[in-house]
């Protein structure tokens, strides 16, 4: 089982690379204006180091619960899904979208296969995994709104 979560933290760094060379940052400023100030680099950057961060950690300690390592495949085919949903939902590209769809969904789906026939995943388990990946998912939009607010009330980013 170990290869997948490994494979995945390579998907992550392909990823991220999709995402910032074909202009992610200006593509999410256009769709949420409201944001486009708080839509930085600098909180990019610090995302997917976290993103990369948890994958890491992920892939190279075996011994953490189950249910904390899927939260990762969990949280990008989550990722990959809503890339796919932007894209159908606007006719336009997301950047992230052929990365989000061909390594994103099949591997995240394909950690829970192996996972649920290699190591007895409980129904538990996996329902906190992808419990987990929403709340994972939900930090930088929150961080955001946050950040905006601040900026309106006149407080800085």
């Amino acid at each position: 089982m170990q290869w997948i979560f490994w494979a995945i933290f390579v998907a992550s760094l392909l990823h991220v690379i999709e995402e910032y060379s074909f202009g992610f940052l200006d593509w999410a400023r256009r769709i949420f204006p409201r944001l486009a100030p708080v839509i930085t680099a600098r909180r990019a950057g610090i995302i997917n180091a976290i993103l990369l961060l948890l994958a890491l950690i992920a892939a190279a300690l075996p011994g953490l619960p189950l249910a904390l390592r899927l939260a990762i495949p969990s949280l990008i085919a989550l990722n990959g899904l809503l890339h796919m949903l932007a894209t159908i939902r606007l006719r336009r590209y997301s950047p992230g979208l052929v990365t989000g769809l061909i390594l994103y969904l099949p591997l995240g789906v394909l950690a829970y296969v192996i996972a649920a026939r290699t190591n007895t995943l409980t129904a538990a388990e996996a329902v906190l995994s992808v419990l987990l990946a929403i709340a994972l998912h939900t930090v930088p939009l929150t961080w955001a709104l946050l950040a905006a607010r601040r900026a309106d009330s006149g407080a800085g980013g």
